[in-house]
């Protein structure tokens, strides 16, 4: 709503209150009962008809709007018949009738009405005898008219504007918030299918070997074969011991970013990742302020990295590093282990080593990974992100 009642109620005090003043110092109109109606009765037709439309959306000219502004002039022409000083009421009555909700024509015929009353109340009032007042009249109503059709015109026009613009921003406003809302669904179902394939290249397949194996042993144990048996249920132990092990990476990558950032996390990663398997884990970092997206990637990342050394390195030490070059704009960590080398297995360097999910991560951000076996043997899978994320 472009008027502010509480606002409207201040010009309205203050105008009939200077016509007041006017009138009351005015002798001896001081003493005319009926001007001091007129001055009372406008201020009713304001609070009764014109202060509750304020609310209303533009449109057609109602017929509350169209009694308040035949009630405004015919006030208007009483009192500048009794007193044409009261033609001051003017200053109050033009804006009133444009901050009406109704459209530029029925606003314009409203300004005139004014405008006639001025001129009927000036040119037949007695007071004015022998001073031309129908020239006078005229002259006042055509100068006042034009005048309050010219700003409000303006005003209207400007205000039209603020209300474009205003139901523009809220589209935009709404589109960046539906945007934001199907960016966070694509992200959902992007995690939803890492997770999945994941599950389905890990635990998924742990299980289905258990299942084989706890088959073979029972036909083992059928046929009389012992030993045999009890190698299985060894094999069974051990495949579980895996399989718990990957669900328990599993869950890892699904951990949020504590709220005391990623050198934290990454400590605790490290801790426990040496309690599982008894691998030696030191954490090396720069001492950078990361954006939260950043501190997710590369902990998601060096908790991949982890899962790999866990699951194909065969490793004692492992390095994770974190550093900025403030040269190249360039964020990079690395995992570095001493095991058997990432190897002919791994292809391209995804195949089984769970680098595809790492690598949808990094290129959200821009940046690039790489999984290698460096020239002194081991593993080092490395992502380089840009320091400043768009």
């Amino acid at each position: 709503m472009l008027v502010q009642p509480r606002w409207w109620d201040g010009v309205m005090a203050l105008g009939l209150i200077a016509c007041g003043v006017l009138l009351g110092t005015s002798s001896p109109f001081n003493r005319d009962p009926i001007s001091w109606a007129v001055l009372a009765a406008f201020a009713l037709v304001y609070v009764l008809l014109a202060r509750p439309q304020f609310a209303l959306p533009h449109g057609p000219a109602h017929p509350r709007l169209i009694a308040c502004a035949g009630l405004v002039a015919a006030l208007i022409a009483v009192g500048v018949y009794r007193y044409p000083a009261l033609a001051t009421l003017q200053c109050v009555a033009y804006p009133l009738v444009w901050t009406l909700p109704w459209r530029l024509r029925a606003a314009t015929v409203a300004n005139l009405a004014i405008g006639v009353a001025v001129m009927l109340g000036y040119g037949l009032s007695p007071v004015n005898e022998g001073a031309s007042p129908w020239i006078v009249g005229l002259g006042v109503a055509v100068l006042s008219v034009a005048f309050s059709l010219v700003l409000g015109i303006w005003i209207t026009r400007i205000a039209e504007y603020g209300a474009d613009r205003a139901r523009l921003l809220a589209e935009l406003t709404a589109a960046q918030g539906e945007l934001a809302a199907m960016h966070r669904e694509a992200g959902e179902l992007a995690e939803r299918t890492r997770f999945a394939r994941e599950l389905h290249d890990t635990v998924t397949q742990s299980l289905t070997g258990l299942v084989m194996l706890a088959e073979r042993a029972g036909a083992q144990l059928d046929s009389g074969r012992v030993g045999e048996a009890q190698a299985s249920v060894s094999l069974i132990e051990s495949t579980a011991r895996d399989a718990l092990g990957e669900a328990r990476a599993l869950v890892a990558t699904m951990s949020p970013v504590s709220g005391e950032g990623l050198g934290d996390a990454l400590h605790r990663l490290a801790a426990r990742f040496e309690r599982e398997t008894g691998v030696t884990v030191a954490v090396e970092l720069c001492e950078r302020h990361l954006t939260r997206e950043q501190e997710v990637v590369l902990l998601r990342c060096a908790q991949g990295g982890l899962a790999n050394v866990r699951k194909h390195a065969h490793a004692a030490h492992v390095v994770i590093a974190v550093g900025a070059d403030e040269a190249s704009g360039e964020l990079a960590l690395t995992v570095r282990d001493d095991g058997v080398g990432v190897g002919a297995a791994a292809g391209d360097g995804d195949a089984g080593f769970g680098v595809a999910g790492m690598r949808e991560r990094v290129g959200m951000l821009g940046g690039r990974l790489s999984l290698t076996t460096p020239s002194g043997g081991g593993a080092e899978l490395a992502v380089v992100i840009p320091l400043a994320v768009s």
